[in-house]
């Protein structure tokens, strides 16, 4: 069971209400739940530096990895470009030949 507030703590106030309700479902709350502190904790020394290191260094693979499907991207949409003219050319050719024959 997860009780969710506003405070990082869960208020005092509410461990009475809560002790009757798992009371009522044959808990002890007490002894079957635990309490967490998830209030934040002061960094260390240092411990900023490596924290940013961390995330500049997902940053910049996440960066790499846009640009690699980015590259992906522009790569399919220049090969389609090159097959839709390819066919273009192909059709004039076969209407060019057509042409010559038909002058001759």
């Amino acid at each position: 069971a997860v009780v969710y507030t506003r405070d990082s703590k869960l208020p005092e106030s509410l461990k009475p209400r809560l002790r009757k309700a798992a009371q009522k479902v044959n808990f002890d709350f007490d002894k079957d739940f635990e309490i967490t502190d998830n209030s934040c904790k002061a960094l260390e020394k240092g411990e900023e530096v490596v924290l940013r290191e961390k995330f500049a260094g997902k940053m910049a693979i996440q960066t790499e990895k846009q640009l690699q499907q980015q590259a992906v991207v522009a790569r399919t949409a220049a090969t389609n470009s090159v097959r839709t003219e390819v066919g273009v050319a192909e059709k004039a050719f076969v209407t060019i030949e057509a042409k010559a024959v038909q002058f001759e």
